[in-house]
């Protein structure tokens, strides 16, 4: 592809649209990791999020998933690459993964990709589509490359003179867009149901890094040997004819000693948010390291100050995607990073967001929110749990437990008296008459067998009581012993803490031996003796108080009871 057609498209307009490049079954296994990513590296800061805690990018995919390091390399992109840059000069700067969850994924304004330096030399960037787009494409406006590196507040002037300019380019699985980083472009927020990811890598000539920079000369010669490499376990003839300085990178690489994983910040190259040139400024993260201050009127950052002015009556912590429930004289809601209201709704009660849905108590019953404040469904329960592995408890008013699904349709017809959290595939329910059993995710029962009382699965075990007591059992509700104790904790690395009907206490062992005695008998069988022996006398005494009228003479003291019932001296007392 020494003179493609697209070129020419591509230097006149600042982007290209080449359809079809790969077919869907290359790229189906990319697309399923971009998405996975927001949960595989949910507490890496390579995930970045908006400041309302939407993924939003995946920084570094080559270094996550070996999928995508055996993709790079492919024939396709080679020959668009070379394309653009000379093959022996060509430097991959940059790889992410632009993440556009469905209904909440955000809006990106209109930018240059220039957030690290203002590149004053010709740079594109390849978007792969992973995804359709064309319910939420990227908008680009023809010829604005031409005007070279814009401040933020030009780019804000361009964009409104601009408006009726922007031209959508929807894509589907598979296509390829070519872009010069010069070119203003923007997309809307992602209010479609289908995830939409794009794999982005962008290209720089190796002798211009080398004489301008950015970047120190070691590290563009790591970047362009992650290039090669990939090229090379692609069947490639290239690596032969590299500069030594560049095979000791590769030698590095096959080794296992070279990370992939190259970060673009380095001890010379900073990301500046003051600067004009900064598009991407207002990506942050820290609530992920914030905490709750002592009072829970606020939040603090990792090093104890504020993380934002604002303070409420009581705030709980923040959860992914970056929102914290708050209460203040207006009523409950979310707050983003800086203390800002996430939505305009206010609740009686609000929860921590799981799994993208957050619990709120309305005046009209109980219900789950999305990031965006938006109900889950339509329906409105006397109270709701929080979604763990896909599933949530409600409580339908006047009583009837069951789960719900991710997009709030019952998960199954059964209603129980009590249902609880899924943990580990399982969770418990309970039936009307008091006994205990597992359910699966669609409602169906795990063993069939009922307890008194249950818990969930804990690293395979449960704990569970009968009329004998408490013990433990596995997937199949067998009991793990014949012993049965006043209460058991679950197992930690093979033992449990028991606690015996004398009020002993002793470590087990998965089969009911015990390992190690941490208390003996409270009460001796002496005692329980003597203690039911003496019963009768109880029940003497309450018939006495009875018969002589002591319960209707209460309140009073006892000289005050052997007065008014005429009683004999010290009666009162005694009884």
């Amino acid at each position: 592809m020494n003179s493609p057609q697209w070129l020419a498209t591509l230097e006149r307009d600042g982007f290209v649209h080449i359809p079809r490049v790969f077919g869907m079954e290359n790229i189906d296994r990319l697309a399923v990791l971009a998405m996975q990513s927001a949960d595989d590296f949910s507490s890496s800061n390579d995930l970045i999020r908006t400041r309302e805690g939407t993924p939003v990018k995946l920084l570094y995919p080559l270094n996550k998933y070996q999928e995508f390091v055996d993709f790079l390399g492919r024939k396709e992109i080679r020959e668009i690459v070379d394309a653009l840059v000379p093959k022996s000069d060509s430097v991959l700067t940059w790889e992410d993964v632009l993440i556009k969850v469905p209904s909440v994924g955000v809006d990106v304004a209109p930018h240059q990709d220039i957030g690290l330096d203002p590149v004053r030399s010709t740079v594109h960037s390849l978007g792969l589509s992973l995804h359709s787009d064309a319910d939420n494409p990227v908008f680009f406006l023809p010829g604005s490359h031409r005007l070279g590196p814009l401040t933020s507040n030009a780019v804000a002037a361009l964009s409104k003179d601009c408006q009726g300019m922007f031209r959508p380019v929807p894509t589907e699985p598979g296509d390829v867009v070519i872009h010069n980083v010069h070119v203003l472009h923007y997309s809307e927020p992602n209010r479609s149901p289908n995830a939409r990811a794009t794999w982005y890598l962008e290209f720089r000539d190796m002798h211009d890094l080398l004489a301008n920079g950015p970047w120190e000369r070691d590290w563009t010669l790591r970047r362009r040997a992650i290039w090669v490499s990939a090229r090379m376990a692609a069947g490639d003839e290239i690596g032969e004819s590299e500069p030594e300085s560049v095979k000791q990178h590769l030698r590095a690489l096959e080794s296992g000693t070279l990370s992939l994983r190259v970060p673009h910040v380095t001890e010379t190259v900073q990301y500046d948010p003051t600067s004009p040139y900064n598009h991407f400024s207002e990506w942050t993260n820290d609530w992920q390291a914030s905490r709750v201050s002592p009072d829970a009127t606020h939040h603090l950052t990792g090093d104890g100050t504020p993380l934002y002015e604002a303070r409420f009556l009581e705030v709980l912590k923040f959860h992914a995607p970056g929102l914290a429930p708050v209460l203040d004289a207006s009523g409950a809601y979310h707050v983003t990073p800086g203390g800002l209201a996430a939505y305009a709704e206010r609740y009686v009660r609000t929860f921590g967001f799981y799994e993208g849905r957050a619990a709120v108590h309305s005046a009209d019953g109980w219900f789950h929110v999305l990031a965006d404040g938006s109900p889950l469904y339509p329906e409105r329960y006397e109270w709701c749990g929080n979604f763990q592995e896909g599933r949530c408890p409600v409580r339908l008013p006047g009583g009837g437990y069951f789960h719900i699904k991710e997009d709030g349709a019952p998960a199954y017809t059964e209603r129980y008296r009590y249902a609880g959290d899924f943990k580990d595939g399982y969770a418990v329910a309970q039936l009307g008459d008091g006994r205990h059993s597992h359910i699966g995710p669609s409602g169906a029962l795990l063993h069939g067998r009922w307890f008194l009382d249950l818990d969930v699965f804990h690293k395979n075990f449960a704990r569970a009581r009968d009329e004998g007591g408490w013990h433990h059992v596995g997937q199949r509700g067998e009991a793990l012993y014949a012993a049965r104790f006043r209460n058991v904790e679950p197992f930690y690395n093979g033992q449990a803490r028991v606690e015996g009907f004398d009020g002993s206490l002793s470590v087990i062992g998965e089969s009911g031996d015990t390992l190690a005695e941490l208390r003996g008998p409270l009460r001796s069988p002496l005692e329980e003796l003597s203690g039911d022996m003496v019963g009768m006398w109880r029940t003497q005494t309450i018939r006495a108080a009875t018969e002589l009228g002591v319960f209707e003479a209460l309140p009073a003291s006892a000289e005050e009871i052997e007065e008014s019932l005429g009683l004999a001296d010290s009666v009162g007392v005694r009884l």
